[in-house]
C-alpha cells in the first residue's frame, strides 16, 4: 500500500526528531527530561531513540558533565567581581554562597585565586569603619590595624576567645581554622591580634582550655 502524503510527511518528522535528540544527547546540550518535554515523549521513548541511534550512554553522560563544568566556570567568572566587591564590604563565604547561588567551596576558589594584601586591607579598613567609625575613616595605610588594635584589648581579645571556644563544644580551634573564620567575622580579632595580646596559639588554646574546664 503506498504511502500516504501525511504518512511521509510524519515519517520525515520522526526522522528530523530523532537525528536532533542523537544530536543533542552526544553532545550533551539537552536531558532526557528536556528532550521528552520538547517532543512530548517519555524520557525512556528519548532514551531508546538515542540509542537506536547509536548513540553511547557514557559518552552523553560525560559531554553533559563536560557543558555543566563549562556552564559553571563561566558563571564563576561572570560574578567574580561581584564577589570580591562583597568580600570587601564584609560579606562571609556562606552569605557570598547564598547570594550569588553556588556554593562555599566555589566561593573559596575565587578568593584563594584573587586574594591579595591590598584586598584583605580593603576589607579590614571597611569592617573597622563600621565597628569604630569614632576613630575615623582614613587610606588603607595602617588605619584599619590601628583601629584593630585600640578596640582589641587583651581582655577583650581573651574573653571574645573564651566565648568562641564555648560556642564550638568547649574547644578552641586550631590557627589555621581561626585564621579562615576571623577574616569573614566582624566580632573576632584577627590572628595578628590574638598573638600580640596573648602569645603563642598553642599557649592560648591550653589556657582557654583551662579556663573553661576548671583545670589549675
Amino acid at each position: 500500500m503506498p504511502a500516504t502524503k501525511a504518512g511521509l510527511a510524519q515519517s520525515r518528522a520522526n526522522r528530523q526528531r530523532d537525528l536532533f535528540i542523537a544530536d543533542a544527547r552526544r553532545n550533551g546540550t539537552a536531558t532526557l527530561a528536556e528532550l521528552a518535554e520538547q517532543y512530548d515523549i517519555t524520557r525512556e521513548r528519548v532514551r531508546q531513540i538515542a540509542t537506536r541511534m547509536g548513540v553511547d550512554p557514557s559518552q552523553a553522560a560525560n559531554a553533559a558533565q563536560h557543558n555543566r563544568d563549562e556552564a559553571l566556570e563561566a558563571k564563576l567568572a561572570d560574578i567574580s567581581d561581584g564577589v570580591m566587591m562583597r568580600y570587601i564590604a564584609g560579606d562571609s563565604p556562606p552569605e557570598l554562597a547564598k547570594h550569588f547561588d553556588v556554593s562555599v567551596n566555589q566561593i573559596r576558589s575565587i578568593l584563594d585565586e584573587r586574594l591579595t594584601d591590598e584586598i584583605i586591607a580593603a576589607r579590614s579598613n571597611y569592617r573597622s569603619q563600621r565597628l569604630y567609625p569614632e576613630i575615623g575613616a582614613g587610606p588603607l595605610d595602617g588605619r584599619a590595624k590601628q583601629r584593630e588594635d585600640r578596640y582589641w584589648t587583651r581582655d577583650r581579645v581573651w574573653q571574645r576567645l573564651v566565648q568562641l571556644a564555648q560556642e564550638n563544644g568547649g574547644r578552641l580551634m586550631s590557627s589555621s581554622e581561626y585564621q579562615k573564620i576571623s577574616t569573614g567575622r566582624d566580632d573576632l580579632p584577627s590572628f595578628r591580634t590574638v598573638r600580640v595580646r596573648l602569645g603563642r596559639w598553642s599557649t592560648v588554646r591550653v589556657e582557654v582550655h583551662k579556663a573553661l574546664h576548671g583545670v589549675n
